[in-house]
């Protein structure tokens, strides 16, 4: 018994250090991702989509939580400088602003706990911020649950994941905002007419 043991202890550190490798590779591209993702999103001025607002919230809110299930109509109609729902936005919003710093700052500190571990109540500091970055694991993982749930109500999947790879999404515009793309923004526009 002692001697499986003791050959079972090398075998977990082996798997442990190759989970920690590719848990930390895996964060650090996530990091660089959540940077460029950022970045883009300012230079680009399109944060301006992402503004909470709770002008039809509780609309959208009772659709998911009745509506949906009984054949009803989404309560939020797209534009094209608002393309997200006011659920949708909080829920970027606090994933962007919230979570994703809470995961990055708590897992550097994590990683770099033989750095501080002589400052005074160490291990106190060290459990909170271990349950603080499971906690926000946890929460990432319910946000892709949800969203792959999402992806499949409404007009369905492909509908949903179409434009997320070609870059285009059908949204009804009013004769002044179709004139002003067609103006200043030609670019955004696709012409699916025969």
């Amino acid at each position: 018994m002692g001697i499986a043991a003791s050959r079972l202890i090398p075998s977990v550190k082996l798997h442990w250090r190759i989970e920690s490798a590719i848990h930390t590779i895996a964060a650090l591209a996530l990091l660089l991702l959540w940077i460029f993702a950022t970045f883009w999103l300012f230079t680009t001025g399109t944060w301006k989509q992402f503004v909470p607002t709770l002008d039809g919230l509780v609309e959208v809110i009772k659709f998911y939580g009745w509506g949906v299930f009984h054949g009803e109509q989404h309560p939020h109609k797209k534009v094209i400088w608002r393309k997200h729902n006011p659920l949708q936005i909080l829920a970027y919003f606090g994933l962007k602003m919230v979570i994703f710093p809470l995961v990055w700052s708590t897992g550097i500190l994590y990683m770099t706990y033989n750095f501080w571990e002589h400052l005074p109540n160490a291990g106190l500091y060290m459990n909170i911020i271990a349950n603080l970055h499971l906690l926000s694991g946890y929460i990432v993982a319910a946000f892709i649950i949800v969203h792959l749930y999402l992806l499949t109500i409404g007009s369905g999947f492909s509908a949903h994941v179409k434009p997320m790879i070609s870059g285009y999404e059908d949204i009804t515009l009013t004769p002044v905002q179709e004139s002003y793309l067609e103006q200043n923004e030609p670019w955004r526009l696709k012409d699916d007419r025969p």
